[in-house]
């Protein structure tokens, strides 16, 4: 009865988590079309490009913590007092800051002295900081079971200040370039962090008067304890947004736009998980610490839930692929056998549920990890190998195929994981 009582409160959650995400991927889709119509597949160029290189930058710079703070605020929540909470995200808050201020410093007089895209370099650079803080505002806000209001604001920051900067441009006769779509997203990346910390602080003071008895300290986030989360979320970063880092040798501007939508459409399917992870994510944090056996049939319901929420936006675009690239403006088209390349590969990944979050939570960053670097040899090995040849066709046959690599090996690891007797994995997490 407790087991089906949770199954449906995970169901609920799930619903209401998808129609936020959903909201915010219908803004996102806006951004979309309008830069395609306004600015052409090089105006979706080059908003990927700067948005990949602010992820990869921003997870290098985040040292791992923000999957640290949504692990130790999961198990902490109740037990930890407030002075211990916010001592806590303090520490984390400055570890992240300080790094990245005096690496910025260091690189500004190189940056300045480039004659060509040193503003672009300076922007991407300033808005990463931003995204590695609201990478961890929004992580805690999940662990305090506020994964709602984090993913939507996540998902609408950015895509929100570029509609807004597209709309006073157009109603200005100006053109929208590459300068103003940069800045645009560069705003959005700061304002969602300042929003974030806001909606996170809010959340403390409800969540924990202070208690009597409750420890001083969360879980320390020491090196040992860092590298981990730290190298398997570089690592998943670099995988998520590989095709865009490899593109630019292979293909002009215009063809990394046109695979742009095509990748943005299918990871609609995608972003399915990554809405689940903020529910699935705390509970496999708190199973692995109270009830290990627990994760297997967690492991499962992932798996059940992320293939019934695939499946009907993947026969859409399946079935309707052409016409739905068409729409977003002339020259789209082109992008369709990449379209469907890309589907099959997130069809291995949302069959295979969460297995990489929950090797994370449960201590076993280090397999994640394992199975990332294999991905990553794979894909960057057949772009290697297809790219000169086939262009963004060969990356993303590399992408994918290295995409169903990696999650059929985190799923039989997880799986493995799950049949253990708790000592004998806990033995092993140690």
């Amino acid at each position: 009865m407790e087991e089906r009582a949770d199954v449906k409160i995970l169901s609920r959650d799930i619903t209401g988590l998808l129609c936020l995400r959903l909201a915010g991927l219908g803004l996102q889709l806006a951004a979309q079309l309008v830069v395609g119509r306004l600015a052409g597949p090089a105006g979706l160029g080059i908003v990927q490009l700067f948005t990949s290189w602010t992820c990869v930058l921003g997870e290098v710079s985040a040292l791992g913590r923000p999957s640290h703070a949504m692990k130790s605020l999961a198990v902490a929540r109740d037990r930890a007092s407030r002075q211990g909470l916010d001592r806590y995200l303090s520490q984390q808050v400055r570890g992240i800051a300080l790094p990245w201020g005096v690496a910025l410093l260091l690189a500004l007089p190189v940056i300045l002295g480039l004659k060509e895209r040193g503003e672009f370099i300076l922007l991407v650079l300033l808005a990463s900081g931003c995204f590695a803080l609201l990478r961890l505002f929004s992580e805690g806000l999940k662990a305090l079971e506020r994964p709602g209001i984090s993913v939507l604001v996540e998902t609408c920051g950015p895509s929100l200040a570029v509609l807004l900067a597209c709309a006073g441009l157009w109603l200005g006769g100006k053109d929208i370039g590459g300068a103003a779509l940069a800045i645009s997203l560069a705003v959005g990346f700061a304002l969602s962090m300042l929003v974030l910390a806001v909606l996170l602080a809010a959340r403390l003071l409800q969540n924990s008067s202070d208690k009597v008895g409750g420890a001083d300290t969360v879980a320390p986030s020491t090196l040992s304890a860092l590298l981990p989360f730290w190298g398997g979320g570089v690592l998943s970063i670099l995988l998520a947004q590989l095709p865009f880092l490899l593109l630019p040798f292979y293909a002009d501007v215009n063809t990394t736009g046109q695979f742009a939508l095509a990748y943005k459409l299918v990871n609609l399917v995608g972003a399915i998980l990554l809405l689940m992870a903020a529910i699935y994510g705390p509970r496999f944090a708190r199973a692995w610490h109270d009830s290990p056996e627990a994760l297997r049939s967690l492991l499962w319901h992932s798996q059940r839930s992320a293939l019934l929420l695939f499946a009907a936006p993947a026969l859409a675009l399946l079935l309707f692929g052409a016409p739905i690239l068409a729409f977003f403006g002339e020259g789209f088209g082109a992008a369709r056998p990449c379209l469907l390349i890309l589907l099959g590969g997130q069809l291995v990944n949302a069959a295979t549920g969460l297995p990489g979050v929950l090797l994370n939570m449960a201590g076993q960053a280090r397999l994640e990890i394992r199975c990332l670097l294999l991905a990553l040899l794979v894909a960057c090995a057949g772009c290697l190998w297809l790219g000169p040849e086939y262009g963004a066709l060969g990356v993303a046959v590399a992408y994918s195929l290295a995409l169903a690599i990696k999650n059929l090996a985190s799923w039989g690891l997880a799986w493995q994981l799950s049949r253990r007797t708790p000592a004998a994995a806990r033995e092993t997490a140690l």
